[in-house]
């Protein structure tokens, strides 16, 4: 009973965590130029520091016009690394038989739907508009996201079996 329910709660947890975040990633896109640069400058503000101290290193001149850049840019990848990770874990728990596989061929084609359609709002956005480099940058941060979540995900299927052999071997030893 308890396996079973957690496989119905799992699924949908991570179902409503991934349209969260995708309702997230539009309502940003909404926001006019004005209020979108406001909301970057305050993480510029709490990052700079860090961004000072590694842009020189990769000969780039630290100037607000290039954090302010980076800054954005660092948004796009984190926004939709998130989302791959989040879609992969939907897809991973929701295990319908026999489809799993295919499935998981959705999971970057919906975080590049989402990306396509986030820069679309930004057309009906005052001041913003779409760029294809943000798209490539969001699909990007997707398949980073579903590779590492992918990866963890096995490694944590391949200790539990290995717990379960144990067990299985040691109770049959008694």
């Amino acid at each position: 009973m308890k396996r079973s329910r957690k496989r119905l709660i799992l699924p949908i947890v991570f179902l409503v965590l991934t349209l969260a975040l995708q309702i997230w990633i539009f309502s940003n896109s909404m926001k006019d130029a004005e209020e979108s640069g406001e909301q970057s400058a305050q993480v510029v503000e709490v990052v700079k520091p860090v961004y000072e101290e590694i842009l020189p290193a990769v000969n780039v001149p630290p100037t607000y016009e290039n954090i302010s850049h980076y800054v954005r840019k660092t948004a796009h990848f984190t926004e939709f690394f998130g989302l791959g990770v989040l879609t992969l874990l939907t897809v991973w728990f929701f295990r319908p038989a026999g489809k799993k596989k295919l499935l998981y061929l959705l999971c970057p084609l919906l975080c590049f739907l989402t990306a396509l359609s986030d820069e679309a709002i930004q057309l009906s956005s005052e001041g913003r508009g779409p760029q294809w480099s943000d798209v490539l940058l969001d699909l990007c941060g997707a398949l980073a996201g579903i590779l590492i979540a992918f990866l963890i995900a096995l490694l944590i299927r391949a200790i539990r079996r290995k717990i379960h052999r144990k067990k299985v071997l040691r109770n049959e030893s008694m």
